[in-house]
């Protein structure tokens, strides 16, 4: 033991330098890998849509309700790109088993497949999610609506989150490095003192 104090000792400048900008470094990386969805792109992924809707409480701007899909027709308008969302899902009970109360309100949307038609086959996956709620909460059937998982905000950010994780633990870590070299080292020096 007396050598690991007398290690430390030594290169305590250095350590505490280099488990310094460790601790910055690992502070930095969440913000850094924090997914920010821009309110004007497009999206198409489920993962990607989920995001933004959480973040922005609406859909991408390349998502039509069933009702812009008849004006657009009606006017000539290309809706080519744009994906179907926006109207109301009314089969709450399905997400009781959730926690989500009945009178909350849901909306749906398609999650455009590689063959996706928003005027004939629209695929079977969609999104639903709650709209008069604080925290917006999503949800993801791949078979039409006959089962459902929830996608969370940890998991659609768990890079950033592993890293607070990391840093977490690091930090616990160096606490606890602290305070027992510290102790240990009093324990030390109180018998050498009572030896001398």
């Amino acid at each position: 033991m007396k050598r690991i104090i007398e290690f430390y000792d030594k290169r305590k400048n250095k350590f505490i330098f280099i488990t310094t900008i460790v601790l910055i470094v690992l502070f930095i990386m969440p913000f850094v890998t924090t997914r920010n969805m821009d309110i004007k792109e497009a999206y198409t992924k489920k993962e990607d849509v989920a995001l933004y809707i959480i973040q922005h409480h609406q859909l991408p701007p390349n998502y039509i309700t069933k009702y812009g899909i008849d004006y657009a027709k009606n006017h000539d308008i290309a809706i080519d790109d744009c994906i179907m969302g926006g109207d109301t899902h009314f089969n709450t009970a399905q997400f009781v088993q959730f926690g989500v109360s009945k009178s909350t309100k849901l909306k749906e949307c398609d999650i455009a497949g590689p063959n996706y038609d928003i005027t004939g086959k629209r695929g079977a996956q969609r999104l639903v999610y709650t709209c008069n709620t604080n925290e917006v909460r999503v949800f993801y059937t791949y078979n039409h609506y006959k089962s459902f998982e929830e996608i969370s905000y940890f998991h659609l950010q768990i890079t950033s989150n592993v890293f607070w994780i990391i840093f977490g633990v690091y930090t616990a870590s160096l606490i606890t490095f602290y305070i027992v070299i510290n102790k240990v080292k009093k324990n030390f020096e109180t018998k050498e003192n009572q030896r001398d």
